[in-house]
């Protein structure tokens, strides 16, 4: 006897659009849970990857997003008139 022939084989998970007319009302219940459980899972995924997006995006921010935010904040319209002067030279 194989090792491979004592271990139990998982049941078949149930896949989306199995036929269900098979299925008895405790089947179909344990089904539904079983569904409720992986869109919760996924939901968790989602937010974790969300989460890790922000981070990345906030530490590589590039610094001139960062000064141009910053006068912003302050008021400062150096930036503006930088802006203006490279404008004005082209002319």
């Amino acid at each position: 006897m194989d090792w491979d022939d004592m271990v139990p084989k998982p049941k078949p998970q149930a896949a989306i659009g199995d036929a269900l007319a098979t299925l008895s009302i405790n089947e179909l219940q344990a089904r539904i849970a079983a569904l409720e459980a992986e869109i919760g899972r996924v939901r968790a995924e989602i937010e974790k990857k969300q989460a890790h997006e922000a981070a990345a995006a906030a530490l590589f921010k590039r610094r001139s997003d960062i000064k141009a935010d910053a006068q912003i904040a302050t008021g400062d319209g150096r930036l503006a008139a930088r802006a203006s002067e490279t404008h004005s030279d082209k002319s």
